[in-house]
């Protein structure tokens, strides 16, 4: 039974990079990591982005082991509910050979860390809240708007980022032994 080569969760499509049929030298990692920071400080000032800083987390799958390269930060406060938005860059293994680039999508408050989504980071920031309840309704409408807008800006950069320093690629096919075809997208 085999398996596809490159893993790819939130992105929409796969950023190959550090594959062996490509210029990539033993310094290819920290080549990737400079590039990405340098197409983030490019974007830094045109972005709702506040900070983004280097990470030393690990994110590990059985199959698809992968390093944090980045988190992209932003957050914003609404009458006394403050809502955190990361978007954590991740170099993921591939199977066979190379790499690919994805990203994983938290939110966080005041009081509490990693929300998957952020309809869950807003109810517990409204409950969390010492407003009346006519202002939580407000504000919690206030902060929808805004993460939906932020998030969707911060994943579209990530994704214009990682075009511009891999090779994006979509899956052309599968086949019944797992194996997969790509094309370049």
């Amino acid at each position: 039974m085999s398996t596809a080569n490159f893993y790819h969760g939130n992105t929409s499509n796969i950023f190959a990079v550090l594959m062996s049929n490509t210029c990539n030298d033993e310094f290819g990692f920290d080549d990737l990591k400079s590039c990405i920071a340098e197409k983030l400080s490019e974007n830094l000032d045109n972005t709702a982005l506040d900070t983004f800083s280097t990470s030393h987390k690990q994110n590990f799958d059985r199959n698809f082991q992968g390093s944090h390269l980045y988190d992209l930060n932003t957050q914003k406060t609404f009458g006394d509910m403050t809502i955190s938005i990361e978007v954590s860059m991740i170099l993921r293994e591939a199977y066979y050979d190379g790499a690919s680039l994805d990203y994983d999508l938290s939110f966080s408050t005041d009081w509490s860390d990693d929300f998957e989504s952020y309809e869950d980071a807003v109810t517990e920031a409204a409950y969390q809240s010492d407003m009346n309840a006519g202002l939580k309704v407000i504000q919690s409408r206030n902060i929808e708007e805004w993460v939906s807008v932020t998030k969707d800006a911060l994943i579209e950069l990530t994704e214009k980022i990682f075009g511009e320093v891999s090779t994006p690629l979509n899956i052309a096919g599968i086949f019944s032994n797992g194996e997969a075809v790509y094309s370049k997208a």
